[in-house]
């Protein structure tokens, strides 16, 4: 079973891939560290970012807490992100998702409906920097299933963006 959702992870963003290579857009990959809000615990997380347009980015994602305090679990998925003003230096988007979780430790919860294995949609908001081939960015997310919050902040890597940037043909031509 657990074979069968890794493969189709990977068709899903081969396929992704293959979009993003025809439409000629920006492509990034990078890592996070998130902090939940409700239950303060720490976790990692990869992300590759696929620009389909300047507002329409497909991010699959994948994250894993590891338990320092009482949560263990491993998360993928995907979100689509919609940049508000991604022609700004200081870019802001809109995110929904869907992901399935794979609770390690759910035996030690309260919760009535925990399971191993869950289906998390999510939403949220966040910031990038829309600039070069190194972009910070943060996120503030909000689980639907257990609507538990959480702050996600990282690095994504453009490395096809690297370079000199936008030079205003007013002054140089």
């Amino acid at each position: 079973m657990k074979v069968r959702q890794l493969l189709l992870g990977l068709m899903i963003c081969s396929v992704i891939n293959g979009f993003s290579q025809f439409y000629q857009h920006e492509k990034g990959y990078g890592g996070e560290v998130i902090y939940n809000l409700p239950i303060g615990e720490f976790g990692f997380g990869a992300r590759m970012n696929y620009h389909f347009s300047d507002y329409l980015i497909v991010s699959p994602q994948i994250s894993f807490f590891p338990g320092f305090n009482q949560l263990q679990e491993l998360n993928g998925g995907l979100n689509i992100m919609f940049d508000v003003n991604p022609y700004n230096d200081l870019g802001f988007y809109l995110t929904a998702g869907a992901h399935l979780n794979w609770w390690m430790n759910y035996e030690s919860s309260p919760l009535p409906d925990a399971k191993a294995m869950n289906f998390n949609p999510d939403f949220g908001a966040g910031m990038m920097w829309n600039y070069n081939c190194i972009r910070p960015f943060a996120e503030y997310r909000v689980s639907v299933k257990w609507w538990e919050s959480n702050v996600r902040v990282g690095i994504m890597w453009y490395p096809f963006s690297c370079g000199d940037g936008i030079v205003c043909p007013a002054y140089y031509p």
